[in-house]
C-alpha cells in the first residue's frame, strides 16, 4: 500500500499543499470540533505548508500516540495563531 511515508518532500507538488497560516478556527467551539474543523480544513495531517515550507509529519514506531501528538500540534498551531 502507498502512503505518505513512502513520498519525499521532492514529489510533492507543494502547491497543493494548504497553507497553515491561513487556516481559521472557532475557538468558541469544543476541541472535538475544533480538531475536527482543522482537519477538514487541512485536507493532509501528514503534509501541508507553514510560512511557505512544506511540512512532512512522520511518526516513528507505534502509532498508539497518534491522537495525542495531533492533538498537542494542533492545539500548539491554535495558540500560536492567538
Amino acid at each position: 500500500m502507498f502512503t505518505d511515508n513512502d513520498l519525499s518532500l521532492r514529489d510533492i507538488d507543494t502547491s497543493t499543499l494548504v497553507e497553515v497560516s491561513d487556516i481559521d478556527v472557532d475557538c468558541t467551539a469544543t476541541v472535538e470540533q475544533r480538531m475536527v474543523d482543522f482537519l477538514r480544513k487541512i485536507k493532509n495531517p501528514y503534509l501541508f505548508k507553514v510560512h511557505g515550507k512544506a511540512v512532512k509529519v512522520v511518526f516513528v514506531g507505534s502509532s498508539d500516540y497518534f491522537q495525542e501528538r495531533l492533538t498537542a500540534a494542533i492545539c500548539k498551531i491554535i495558540a500560536n495563531k492567538s
